[in-house]
């Protein structure tokens, strides 16, 4: 517990958590018809839609890395802490709304959280350390 430091883990996780859900707003609001459609369909909608699913990948990434940039010392610990917490949230998403978006859906965004979170860990360690010297 000593390798995380908490205001790095917040900040990533907000990022994370808020860029996600504005991205979602701003496809919601952007996609003709969407509107219209009830709030179930329009979260089975987000759920499936490839490019909300990408858009959200990257926040994580985004929130992963801002972690490690954040505890330049213990880049991965909280890059991974991120991921964590947004695994989690992302259960009580799921638990919250059943059947809503199907399984797989679900189960491939919760298996891939930490390792996005983790690239962004570790493409801020690797900014650290420079380009290879040759």
């Amino acid at each position: 517990m000593n390798d995380l430091r908490p205001r790095a883990v917040t900040a990533g996780f907000f990022l994370d958590t808020v860029g996600t859900w504005v991205t979602q707003l701003l496809i919601l609001a952007l996609t003709p018809g969407l509107a219209a459609l009830s709030e179930e369909q329009q979260i089975a909608f987000l759920g499936t839609s490839a490019g909300s699913q990408a858009l959200g990948a990257a926040w994580t990434v985004a929130g992963g890395f801002l972690a490690a940039h954040l505890a330049p010392d213990r880049e991965i610990a909280n890059a991974f802490a991120v991921g964590a917490l947004s695994t989690i949230l992302g259960f009580l998403g799921a638990f919250s709304a059943p059947d809503t978006i199907p399984l797989a859906y679900e189960a491939l965004g919760l298996a891939i959280t930490i390792p996005l979170a983790l690239a962004g860990g570790w493409s801020r360690a690797a900014f650290r350390r420079g380009p290879p010297v040759r």
